[in-house]
């Protein structure tokens, strides 16, 4: 470790230094994906981290990067494993509020929305995602406004629930709760119950 530490160059990969960042910005805000806390974190020296990124800016860029890969994949795959637009819908719903560490990239993210690195990683996301919850009520037999200002609803409501929690940790909702909350969202928006309420099966 104490040479790979000396040399700069570590074992680790970029992929690794995204992630840490990630973990970083979840936990702390924007203020934290910093290459030398970032490096004491993982064991190595600041070394290892220019050998993938130029400076912090380009290290933030990629662990953006990779969240809106991210962010898109889950969508992108859901409409082959799930061809019911409503039944994909609601688990689509769900993609970002069941794990406690999206939740919390998702906020963090949001929170940092001012900073000009973030800006633009944030607006791709949101436009890609508001597209894609406008082309699933669109699906489900929408017209073009309904679906439009569902979409915009359906988002502004969950981005909502995240800052909120981001900044008041007590208000945070428990994986059940997350559930209920979803099937009322859905069922506001879209004037039914979700699939499952309807089949019995969770």
């Amino acid at each position: 470790m104490e040479e790979k530490k000396r040399s700069g160059r570590s074992s680790l990969s970029g992929e690794n230094w995204e992630l840490a960042a990630l973990k970083a910005l979840a936990k702390s805000g924007l203020d934290a994906v910093a290459i030398e806390p970032l490096a004491r974190e993982l064991g190595v020296t600041k070394g290892s981290a220019y050998w993938h990124f130029k400076d912090r800016n380009d290290l933030l860029k990629a662990a953006l990067h990779r969240w809106g890969r991210e962010a898109e994949a889950g969508g992108e795959r859901l409409m082959t494993e799930i061809p019911d637009a409503r039944a994909r819908h609601r688990v689509v719903l769900g993609l970002i509020t069941k794990d406690p560490k999206k939740r919390r990239i998702e906020a963090a993210i949001l929170a940092a929305a001012h900073d000009p690195v973030v800006r633009p990683y944030l607006k791709k996301v949101r436009a890609a995602r508001l597209a894609y919850l406008d082309g699933e009520y669109r699906e489900m037999g929408m017209g073009a406004e309904e679906a439009r200002h569902a979409a915009r609803l359906t988002y502004s409501v969950i981005m909502g629930m995240l800052i909120t929690e981001w900044q008041a940790p007590e208000t945070a909702l428990s994986a059940e709760e997350w559930d209920r909350f979803l099937d009322f969202l859905f069922a506001r928006v879209t004037g039914s119950p979700p699939p499952h309420s309807q089949n019995g099966n969770a």
